[in-house]
């Protein structure tokens, strides 16, 4: 059984504010990294989140990149469904400093505000059919700068930023190859 949402929305940005750990609390969770753990507070943590409502759960894939114990590591988690069987699969491993470098390089801040700037639907008279959102997030110095939209946007610069961050995961681990579809540009 599906549930259609219609939604007609003018004028809807993305938002570059604070993550509300209260709000997180959902099904969903146990999939993700939970960013609101003490240990991410601080950061760094780069992240690019695909999350959609039409799909069984876990209905949601992350490339998170953080900084632990002087390293860093890159979590993956993914999800396919084919005929109607959902297969998840997480991974969690060191990665080197130089392949953390151009993900952060390309999540300056001011990228971060141009995305949160981009309209949410796309254009401002959208009539959109359920779909998904796709968020990049940068959390450094207990400051979150986020990045959204969704699917009725089109491929926007969002995207592309996803696409990288499925591209070092896919580098770290091909495996996951068809189950990160949802950030690839």
């Amino acid at each position: 059984m599906f549930n259609w949402v219609i939604a007609v929305v003018m004028g809807v940005t993305g938002t570059s504010h604070a993550e509300e750990c209260a709000s997180r609390a959902g099904p969903d969770d146990y999939h993700l990294l939970d960013i609101c753990e003490t240990a991410f507070q601080e950061g760094p943590i780069y992240t690019a989140t695909v999350s959609a409502s039409l799909t069984a759960r876990p209905a949601s894939q992350q490339v998170a990149i953080y900084r632990f114990d002087d390293r860093w590591y890159i979590r993956i988690a993914g999800f396919r469904s084919e005929e109607g069987v959902v297969t998840t699969r997480r991974r969690e491993l060191p990665i080197p400093d130089s392949d953390v470098e151009r993900i952060a390089g390309l999540m300056n801040d001011d990228v971060l505000r141009q995305l949160a700037a981009l309209p949410f639907y796309g254009s401002d008279d959208m009539i959109c059919l359920d779909g998904s959102t796709l968020a990049v997030m940068k959390i450094e110095h207990g400051r979150r700068l986020r990045g959204s939209q969704h699917s009725c946007a089109g491929r926007t610069d969002i995207n592309v930023l996803a696409g990288e961050f499925r591209a070092l995961a896919l580098k770290h681990d091909p495996e996951f190859a068809g189950s990160l579809s949802g950030l690839s540009n």
